[in-house]
C-alpha cells in the first residue's frame, strides 16, 4: 500500500492496532525501549543494543499472537516508528480512547457517503431502466397500431 501522508497512514497504522491489549504490548515495548535507552546512555552503552530486540519483540508479539496481522513495520518502517511514538504519547496522556474514537468517526463518515453514493447510483439506474421499458413499451404500442393499421 503506498501511503501519500501521514494522516492516511495514521488511519491505516490505527486500523493494525485495532485491539486495546496490542497497543498495551507496544506501549509496554516502547517504555522498556525508553529506559533501557537511558539506562545504557547513563549506565553501560551494551545496553543500547537492546532496545530494538526489547521495543520491537514486546510489539511484534502483540501483532502475531494477539492481534492476528503482520507489523506495518515490515513496509512501512519509518512512519510505523512515528505512529507507535504517536501513539505512544496519546496513551500516556490518556488522548487515546478520544483518538479511536475520532477515527471511528472518520471511517463511519466515509461508510455513509459511499452508502449515499450506492443509493444514488442504484435510483440512477432504476431510473433509466424504468426509462427503457416505458420507451419499449411506447415502441411496441406504435409498433402493434401500425400493424393493425396495415391490416385494415
Amino acid at each position: 500500500m503506498n501511503f501519500r501522508s501521514m494522516d492516511e497512514f495514521w488511519g491505516f497504522y490505527m486500523s493494525q492496532h485495532s485491539k486495546p491489549s496490542t497497543r498495551r504490548w507496544h506501549f509496554a515495548g516502547t517504555l522498556m525501549g525508553i529506559m533501557l535507552s537511558i539506562y545504557g546512555l547513563v549506565f553501560n552503552w551494551w545496553v543500547i543494543l537492546l532496545v530494538p530486540l526489547i521495543g520491537y519483540g514486546l510489539a511484534w508479539y502483540s501483532h502475531f499472537f494477539v492481534e492476528g496481522n503482520v507489523p506495518a513495520t515490515f513496509g512501512h518502517p519509518i512512519w510505523s516508528f512515528l505512529c507507535d511514538c504517536k501513539m505512544f504519547g496519546l496513551m500516556l496522556t490518556g488522548q487515546m480512547d478520544k483518538e479511536i474514537k475520532r477515527l471511528a468517526l472518520r471511517v463511519l463518515s466515509w461508510l455513509t457517503f459511499f452508502a449515499g453514493l450506492i443509493l444514488v447510483v442504484k435510483r440512477l439506474l432504476l431510473t433509466v431502466v424504468s426509462m427503457f421499458f416505458d420507451v419499449s413499451m411506447r415502441v411496441m404500442v406504435l409498433w402493434k397500431n401500425e400493424l393493425d393499421y396495415q391490416d385494415l
